[in-house]
């Protein structure tokens, strides 16, 4: 065998090896990010139009996105029935600010159910649009801040809805530290968090989710708050007032608005109703909320 031809090979061999390299052979796997993002092998979103099921919704293909309009919808959702009144979350240890304050004392009972006023008001009611079946909402791109405080033993709001592109931001404005993680399933969002020092805060990047996420303090383990995740800005949660407003609202399609409270049976929700709004309407909604 000639110079030339052992030259030849040897190149051959050269560009083999180059060319497994490129195609990964050998490539360890990447463990799952700390901050929360979501892992390779995420689940596959829904079509986003099943209650309980259905944050994320999958892109059609051919179809655009149903951009915002000018529609808005508003309302107030009223407990029927007798409130069970404050329901401890647990011992409450003797720590100095962890107690609410007496114009907030029903922060410190169990908060999945929060009904406020003579008129029975329901705070932490998500209420939330479906598009038709098969297609999706424009997600827009918030590039504001949700804040979620711990000013005592609790989180306020315990429930929120967080936009595409909001950064959530964990403050804690007690005098006591706080331990705040926020729960994920592994796949789409991944457990992140720590230690929330007094006057301080902590950012959180969070994923649009087929299922609420949770928060809680290690801390104080009776604290615990709600995360919503829709992958479109239409969306809001009742306040202390019990009211909720959701604008830019698509007109001319028909679309789903349904109601969702921690404390109804089943995936929560217990309302849903199709409707189609004309330019600049105002749909307005009565929620009622009856436990079983």
């Amino acid at each position: 065998m000639n110079r030339v031809t052992i030259y030849f090979f040897s190149l051959l061999a050269i560009s083999l090896s180059l060319t497994l390299i490129g195609s990964g052979c050998g490539k360890k796997d990447t463990p799952p990010a700390a901050d929360g993002k979501p892992t390779d092998n995420a689940s596959k979103p829904s079509d986003g139009n099943k209650a309980g099921d259905g944050n994320v919704v999958a892109p059609v293909d051919g179809k655009p996105a149903i951009k915002p309009g000018t529609g808005t919808i508003t309302g107030i959702a009223i407990f029927d029935g007798t409130p069970s009144g404050c329901m401890p979350p647990g011992k409450l240890p003797e720590t100095t600010g962890c107690e609410a304050p007496k114009d907030k004392s029903y922060q410190n009972c169990e908060q999945k159910w929060i009904v406020l006023g003579d008129n029975k008001v329901v705070a932490n009611v998500v209420v939330v649009l479906r598009p038709p079946s098969g297609e999706t909402f424009q997600a827009g791109k918030r590039t504001d801040e949700l804040v979620l405080d711990q000013p005592f033993c609790a989180f306020v709001p315990h429930v929120i809805s967080i936009k595409p592109g909001q950064k959530l931001v964990v403050k804690n404005s007690a005098k006591i530290v706080h331990d705040t993680k926020v729960h994920g399933d592994g796949k789409n969002q991944q457990e992140a968090g720590g230690v929330v020092p007094i006057d301080g805060k902590r950012e959180f990047t969070i994923y649009p989710q087929t299922k609420p996420l949770t928060v809680n303090c290690t801390n104080h383990p009776w604290m615990n708050g709600i995360i919503w995740a829709f992958n479109h800005p239409y969306s809001d949660v009742t306040g202390e007032a019990g009211t909720f407003k959701i604008e830019n609202v698509p007109t001319g399609v028909k679309l789903k608005v349904e109601a969702w409270h921690e404390g109804m049976e089943g995936s929560g929700f217990f309302h849903s109703e199709e409707f189609t709004l004309e330019p600049k309407e105002e749909k307005k909604l009565k929620l009622t909320v009856k436990p079983k």
